[in-house]
């Protein structure tokens, strides 16, 4: 079941940055966030790159749990409110220099549940395997060699396999 919210939550409000997610999802559920895009730019490629990836993020939801609802936040949603999200949150982190791309999976359970951090495409070195709630996750992988943007959902394939595994294990005690 695919869905689309354009409600407000009741733990987001009007005041919330638009990063904030308008919707915290439901129990059971799963909530596709907007990528985090580092550094923030405008650049119609990486933008499309962003969107690429969240549609593979979506495909490999439904992989992971075929019956679960999917709520897919729209740009630039990328972040539970502060009291957290209902639903399992899949997101990514894409980090682009130029047409250079890495991509890192951030799978949290519901609540207040730290990110793992799935390497996806490109080559990157995690300084731990999970981050804190609402943490950056730039803040904790070193980028070793980067992907052509224009090619970064060929490059996520090899890792799709991981990301599976990743959304499974989050959603395994919902």
């Amino acid at each position: 079941m695919l869905m689309l919210s354009t409600l407000w939550a009741a733990d987001a409000s009007a005041e919330d940055a638009p990063e904030i997610s308008r919707s915290t999802g439901t129990a059971g559920g799963t909530l596709v966030f907007w990528p985090r895009v580092i550094p923030r730019t405008d650049d119609p490629a990486i933008q499309q790159a962003a969107a690429s990836v969240q549609a593979q993020l979506v495909k490999l939801v439904h992989q992971a749990r075929p019956d679960s609802s999917i709520d897919i936040r729209p740009e630039p949603e990328r972040v539970c409110p502060r009291a957290g999200c209902e639903s399992v949150t899949i997101g990514a982190l894409l980090v682009h220099s130029e047409t250079a791309c890495v991509v890192v999976g951030l799978v949290a359970g519901p609540g207040k549940s730290p990110a793992t951090l799935v390497p996806w495409g490109g080559g990157v070195d995690l300084k731990q395997p999970t981050v804190p709630f609402r943490d950056y996750a730039e803040s904790h992988i070193v980028v070793r060699d980067f992907a052509k943007c224009s090619d970064l959902i060929g490059a996520t394939g090899p890792r799709n396999p991981d990301m599976v595994r990743a959304i499974q294990q989050a959603t395994a005690s919902q």
